[in-house]
């Protein structure tokens, strides 16, 4: 039977071998590949599409951006100026609170007793009762009476303690507060910032103005090693002869 008769066509197949089809076929396909957008194509699409992107995508654009641009961390500039103004503002108190107070009548760096002993004070002293240094507009309890003997030694003071010590009536010394104790001698050589700031630690006070902080889980100070004390301790000044008062 003769194909064409019943409108049969004939197919032609050509095969090609390895060769041939490199030589004949185009694998470049340039018609499918991508370009590369400019920024600025970028941002145009960017924010053509800016309201139909969902919000997980801009954080990922926040988050990436500021990995690569602060890699230390964001701050918002108003913050940073905030925190500036709380350390200068810190920085003024803690210069305040270091500064030599006085009071009004009763020098600084003279010992106070009761004038109930006025007339024996030295011997009061040995049987336990009181006498208190005057530093920074407190009175500190001397606890020892050598104590007292060494610290009046080595401002090379030779009189009588009746005429060395200044006497107040009880009410004038309950109206004087209270610094801390004097444990040992090298107690009266601490800073006019630790006495003002009494009955609070220096620790206390570091941490409350944010110099020094707390590990939650150690429970140990951090920071505490870069705080400098000033070296303000008291003149030893053996001419200042108190009245009595």
């Amino acid at each position: 039977m003769d194909n064409s008769e019943h409108g049969n066509i004939p197919l032609k197949k050509d095969v090609y071998g390895v060769k041939g089809a490199l030589e004949a076929l185009d694998e470049q396909f340039n018609e499918f590949a991508l370009g590369r957008l400019t920024a600025k194509e970028f941002f145009n699409i960017y924010n053509r599409f800016f309201y139909d992107l969902p919000s997980d995508t801009h954080k990922l654009f926040i988050k990436k951006s500021m990995e690569y641009a602060m890699p230390d961390g964001y701050q918002h500039p108003l913050v940073i100026e905030k925190q500036s103004l709380i350390n200068q503002k810190n920085d003024l108190q803690k210069k305040i609170d270091e500064l030599e107070r006085e009071h009004f009548y009763i020098k600084n760096r003279v010992f106070l007793m009761d004038a109930t002993w006025r007339e024996n004070p030295t011997s009061k002293l040995q049987e336990g009762e009181p006498i208190w240094y005057m530093h920074s507009n407190k009175k500190r309890l001397v606890i020892n009476y050598q104590d007292y003997v060494n610290l009046k030694s080595r401002r090379r003071i030779e009189d009588d303690d009746k005429d060395f010590i200044v006497f107040l009536t009880t009410q004038a010394l309950d109206g004087i507060e209270n610094g801390p104790d004097i444990t040992t001698p090298g107690d009266i050589l601490i800073s006019n910032l630790e006495v003002n700031i009494y009955p609070r630690t220096l620790e206390e006070y570091l941490i409350e103005f944010g110099i020094v902080a707390i590990d939650e889980t150690t429970g140990t100070i951090l920071g505490a090693d870069q705080i400098t004390i000033p070296e303000d301790s008291p003149n030893d000044d053996a001419s200042n002869r108190p009245n009595n008062i």
